[in-house]
């Protein structure tokens, strides 16, 4: 939970970057027009006060809209394509002798600081340490490549200097961002402990006095009142809502309230002691989901009687629930407009799987999910 609403904040927060990120840019195209380009040369102070109003455009396009990296990769790598070019075009547009001649930085050295500080923020779910590192490499390598270029591989002392400014100064701008991020995160987790604290009060709150009085009314009017029901149902819906946002979930509870919905309804002649074990959040959500799951269909197909069984083994959960209707049909698990298909495809998308367990009396089906998440997820 905390690591989908960090990057969901994140997110939020490098919207706004974004659009003053490239004002940023516009502003260091207009300053280098100024300072880098000889006042005779019309041509090339035109070309960078041009790049600059195309960053001023698209950096009001990103406000009233959503940034670039929201966009996809295309618009991601469309924006990163002007770390290499317009550096490029700034080199063919100043005197080469000029080029790299302050100990200070080459021309453009600024340029690419805003967009590494975005992209150093920005929460992405793979191949991080991959994207960061090559385009920390093309920004520290083009200058040098420009500079031996220009010099016919004979680079002078100071040029050498500038260009390691260059990156110290790009470098320095990288890991503003990664501080950045951790910023967010900060403000992510203290919003969430204030949250949870939250629930925790508003969950014994519930325990405490909504389930007493549930009790007395039932007591006085009779269990089976649809309103009450009702309130029942809600309850434990709110109570399952909750127990299921914390990042280590509670077995127990998650099933002890999962048969409290059904207790009117359902005999269940078997039931599991799970302890005090608890689980990463989406292994949490898929078993309060299939037990609600599995559990209904043994109302609705069978004759209200259940077992539940639950292990681990292996690293994986194991989930079963059996009861004594006809049975099921291997195609079910075809049917997409089940929720039997529904809930394999979630089995699966976690690396685990929901299958008829053969030769038992009814339906006898067991979920498999591992405890510690797939290679997938780890890599994220």
């Amino acid at each position: 939970m905390s690591e989908d609403l960090y990057r969901a904040t994140s997110r939020r927060l490098a919207h706004s970057l974004q659009p003053a990120m490239a004002s940023l840019q516009a502003v260091i195209l207009v300053c280098s027009a100024i300072e880098d380009i000889d006042t005779s040369a019309l041509f090339g102070r035109s070309v960078l006060c041009s790049l600059a109003a195309v960053h001023l455009v698209g950096a009001v396009w990103m406000w009233r809209t959503v940034g670039l990296f929201e966009r996809g990769p295309f618009w991601v790598g469309l924006w990163l394509s002007m770390l290499v070019v317009i550096p490029l075009v700034e080199a063919h547009l100043v005197r080469s002798a000029s080029y790299a001649g302050y100990i200070a930085g080459v021309p453009l050295f600024a340029y690419p600081a805003g967009l590494l500080a975005v992209l150093a923020c920005y929460p992405w779910t793979r191949h991080r340490l991959l994207l960061d590192t090559a385009v920390l490499a093309v920004v520290a390598l083009e200058p040098l490549l420009i500079v031996l270029q220009l010099h016919s591989g004979h680079p002078t002392g100071t040029n050498l200097f500038s260009v390691t400014a260059s990156f110290v100064w790009s470098l320095l701008a990288y890991l503003v961002g990664r501080v950045i991020a951790r910023i967010f995160r900060g403000a992510v987790t203290g919003q969430l402990e204030t949250q949870q604290e939250d629930y925790r009060e508003f969950f014994d709150f519930l325990h405490s006095h909504v389930d007493t009085v549930i009790a007395a009314v039932r007591r006085r009017v009779g269990p089976d009142v649809p309103e009450i029901q009702q309130l029942r149902h809600t309850v434990c819906d709110r109570r399952l809502a909750m127990l299921l946002l914390r990042d280590a979930v509670p077995l127990a509870e998650v099933f002890k309230e999962n048969l409290r919905f059904f207790d009117t309804a359902l005999t269940v002649t078997a039931f599991p002691r799970v302890g005090l074990l608890t689980v990463r959040r989406p292994v949490g959500v898929l078993l309060s989901r299939a037990l609600g799951d599995l559990l209904k269909n043994a109302i609705q197909h069978a004759d209200g009687t259940a077992e539940v069984d639950f292990s681990t083994h292996q690293g994986s959960a194991v989930l079963e629930v059996g009861d004594r209707g006809p049975g099921l049909s291997p195609a079910v698990f075809e049917d997409a407009s089940t929720s039997l298909y529904a809930l394999r495809r979630a089995a699966r998308d976690l690396g685990g799987d929901l299958v008829a367990v053969p030769g038992r009396q009814g339906a006898h089906l067991r979920l498999s999910v591992p405890l510690y998440g797939t290679v997938a997820e780890r890599s994220a």
